[in-house]
């Protein structure tokens, strides 16, 4: 049996694969990651389709937090895993898009609302420099992401370390605003998870696509 950790696994692609690997009960071992778990007596009815399985179990970690990754290591230690088959990094931050709930397009049409009224900014020269700062910062990210898994690839030799770009899919994350030509997580599942299975040691280290196309970044 396969042990599977998921990270993100509330929401999004993380849940959609977690919903995949959860309906093989007697080939996976699922350890569903994820900072928004309401909390463990609850986490199955959270992922409704999964309410089922008896394969899975739900860990309300941030792995931004060493503490909390270093808790979930001997969480896994102490249940008898001594090592993960596959682990699918799939906990995303929030963008560009505002992590205030009240500035939707309902209220942001007060006229008192003047501070929310920044969404809603005409490409003044001040917002175009400010949209190339962020589109620069997006580049040093990748650059660094490109750089960790180099080295992952160095370091531990005997592991697939593949990053995946699939593609604009519409998630929590985006906070209700949907970028044009976004695909829900469903329909990005399939092939992405014959990425994931055809993946091998020869690809270690690569930057694609969810069709396994190599992305020049």
């Amino acid at each position: 049996m396969r042990n599977i950790l998921i990270t993100g696994a509330a929401n999004g692609l993380g849940r959609a694969l977690l919903e995949h690997y959860a309906k093989e009960e007697d080939k996976n071992r699922i350890f569903a990651v994820d900072v928004s778990w309401p909390n463990k007596a609850n986490a199955h009815d959270h992922c409704a389709a999964t309410t089922a399985a008896n394969n899975i179990s739900y860990h309300k970690t941030d792995i931004t937090s060493e503490p909390d990754l270093e808790t979930l290591v001997k969480t896994l230690e102490s249940a008898g895993v001594s090592k993960l088959d596959l682990v699918i990094n799939s906990a995303g931050i929030r963008g560009l898009i505002s992590n205030d709930p009240a500035s939707s397009s309902a209220t942001i049409n007060q006229s008192s609302d003047v501070a929310k009224a920044e969404t809603l900014q005409v490409m003044t020269t001040a917002t175009l420099l400010r949209t190339f700062e962020v589109n620069a910062v997006g580049t040093f990210q990748l650059a660094a992401l490109n750089a960790i898994v180099k080295s992952l690839v160095i370091d531990v030799a005997d592991v697939c370390f593949v990053t995946v770009h699939p593609g604009r899919v519409a998630t929590a994350l985006c906070n209700g605003v949907r970028e044009d030509n976004a695909m829900e997580p469903e329909e990005v599942l399939p092939s992405l998870i014959a990425l994931v299975e055809g993946c091998s040691l020869a690809d270690s280290g690569r930057y694609v696509d969810r069709f396994g196309e190599d992305i020049g970044w």
